[in-house]
């Protein structure tokens, strides 16, 4: 038996327990090629308020693309996103960044010589600094809040990331 998109969707929407009304991030029919590799084929994802995804399969198969064109690493060559029922384009992760969207990457992209709360802001630090000089203590003390707040409380922000196991 052959399934639709329509068939797709409505699956997937009654087994998740979401309405069309739920969705924050849509990426529709999104191609990338790297030469004749087609990387990502046609790739749609739906992500509702409150829900947790995660990308499995085989190496390869195009899930670090996708999250590479979410997040502004990369560029689509084909298909849409939107957030909030807008439409999304970015061509940076300073753009990603804006409307909320951050990426952990697999091969960790810290700087070892610059403390944990410096990490954190890596790219943003634009709203720490004041007349070219980076306000460290504002910098920690937002850094402090967002680890208290994914539960890790007292986590060293100051210390040098090269210094943690």
């Amino acid at each position: 038996m052959e399934t639709t998109k329509a068939e797709n969707t409505t699956l997937e929407t009654a087994v998740g327990g979401y309405s069309d009304t739920d969705i924050i991030f849509k990426a529709s029919d999104i191609k990338k090629y790297y030469g004749a590799t087609h990387a990502n084929d046609y790739v749609s994802i739906k992500i509702h308020k409150g829900e947790i995804r995660g990308l499995i399969g085989e190496n390869g198969c195009g899930k670090s693309t996708i999250i590479s064109i979410i997040s502004g690493m990369h560029t689509k060559d084909s298909g849409t996103m939107e957030i909030n029922g807008e439409n999304y384009e970015t061509s940076a992760p300073l753009d990603a960044g804006d409307n909320k969207i951050g990426t952990v990457v697999q091969e960790l992209g810290l700087v070892d010589g610059l403390p944990v709360g410096v990490n954190l802001f890596l790219g943003r630090t634009a709203k720490f600094t004041k007349a070219g000089v980076l306000n460290m203590e504002k910098l920690y003390h937002e850094a402090a809040e967002h680890f208290e707040k994914w539960g890790f409380k007292s986590f060293p922000v100051t210390r040098l990331t090269s210094m943690l196991s």
